[in-house]
């Protein structure tokens, strides 16, 4: 059986924002605060540009 590697993150943005984006994003994802970019989407998975706070299952 296939395991699901699909995850959310909780993110924390340069500003002090915190924010849950999926770890296989499609599309870039940015702050709700400040517009910075937190993840980029790269092969099928998002490239992550924040500290991640939290990995939720």
């Amino acid at each position: 059986m296939r395991e699901n590697n699909s995850r959310f993150l909780k993110l924390e943005c340069e500003c002090g924002n915190n924010q849950i984006v999926f770890n296989r994003a499609s599309t870039l994802v940015r702050c709700n605060e400040c517009n910075k970019i937190l993840a980029k989407p790269i092969s099928g998975k998002a490239k992550v540009q924040a500290r991640v706070i939290e990995v939720l299952k």
